[in-house]
């Protein structure tokens, strides 16, 4: 029986300017707030026991930034895939101009027939993408986009 109280993290996807990422290992959707503290002059009797002034803060501005690695695939170097790799991703940040459209969020198997889809998409930057080769184990390949203005938040009712 299906556990369905969880998301699985294999059923969440990557997908940048319209192209799935081929089998993303981690992904990880960041929303931070940045907060700045306000310093008070002196206490008041408003303020906690003792006169010891409480923080002040307020947010000065929101981001999202996501994160994902992908295994590095011997058919990356294959131009016959039908999805995006570690040899496209690179060669984006080499030869492109870093703006990307993605999407991250949950996918349908039969396993895991959820009655919604949810997804997060924007627009951001190709901020990093490392290629890992360590002396054991797969190659893997990491990348990094921070947002550009605000996401959008979808909610997607599956029809049977």
């Amino acid at each position: 029986m299906a556990n369905t109280n969880s998301i699985p993290g294999r059923l969440l996807a990557v997908t940048i300017n319209g192209n799935k990422i081929q089998c993303e290992q981690d992904a990880t959707l960041t929303f931070t707030a940045n907060i700045s503290e306000e310093t008070g002059c002196k206490a008041t009797e408003t303020d906690g026991a003792g006169g010891i002034p409480y923080v002040k803060r307020t947010v000065d501005s929101k981001d999202v930034s996501l994160s994902f690695s992908n295994k590095a695939f011997v058919s990356a170097l294959k131009a016959n895939t039908d999805v995006w790799n570690n040899v496209d991703l690179i060669n984006l940040f080499i030869e492109g101009d870093l703006v990307v459209d993605y999407v991250f969020g949950t996918t349908q198997t039969v396993d895991y027939d959820y009655s919604h889809i949810i997804t997060y998409s924007g627009t951001g930057f190709l901020s990093s993408v490392t290629l890992n080769a360590p002396v054991e184990g797969n190659a893997s390949t990491d990348i990094e986009i921070v947002g550009n203005g605000k996401p959008t938040q979808t909610i997607t009712a599956v029809t049977p």
